[in-house]
């Protein structure tokens, strides 16, 4: 392992270098050299906070609180443990927020939905009640036109009706008084015979 870091230290990229360290610290650990797994450590550290990687910030402290156990530095290992679980809490914070955030999220795009679902039941309804309002407009216009045609019809009639009454009464008085001159005459015959 620790030639695989000095290869890494020629050909890989940052992060492979400090990745393959914080193994090989892990590998120190587990063989009970911590004088070697704080060395190794201290290499990552610095690498990390030369190019400001926050990244590797979790790892740092796990493996920190790993050799503060080891070394039998109680005080130190329990700075680390509150750090590692202050960390811990605040990513678990930020994570809640984040999922809150798109349940938030979810929630008004499903609201906006269902409004908008609404909306367009509601559109619908009011287009066919608008739909049916138009054919009984065309219908009454159409009772309408047709009303107005027979009273126009029987008001021609009624007018037409009056003058040949008119006419007719003309007619019945010129023949009453024809009747009226020939009976006058047939009289008048009569007499003379």
């Amino acid at each position: 392992l620790a030639e695989v870091t000095k290869e890494l230290d020629v050909i890989g990229s940052t992060n492979d270098r400090i990745t393959s360290r914080m193994a090989l610290c892990d590998a120190y650990l587990k063989l009970d050299q911590v004088e070697s797994a704080a060395s190794i450590l201290q290499e990552a550290m610095a690498q990390v906070s030369v190019l400001e990687l926050n990244g590797f910030q979790q790892e740092i402290m796990d493996r920190s609180y790993a050799i503060a156990l080891e070394r039998g530095q109680w005080q130190q290992a329990l700075q680390f443990l509150q750090t590692i679980q202050h960390q811990q809490d605040s990513i678990f914070a930020a994570r809640t927020e984040l999922k809150m955030a798109s349940l938030q999220a979810l929630y008004l795009s499903d609201a906006t939905e269902k409004d908008n679902e609404d909306l367009r039941n509601s559109n619908a309804r009011k287009e066919e009640i608008i739909t049916g309002q138009k054919l009984n407009n065309r219908f009454l216009i159409g009772v309408a036109v047709v009303g107005l045609i027979i009273m126009l019809a029987l008001i021609y009639t009624g007018r037409t009706s009056l003058f040949l009454v008119k006419r007719l009464k003309q007619k019945n008085k010129l023949i009453k008084g024809q009747h009226e001159e020939i009976e006058q005459k047939n009289l008048e015959l009569l007499e003379q015979n």
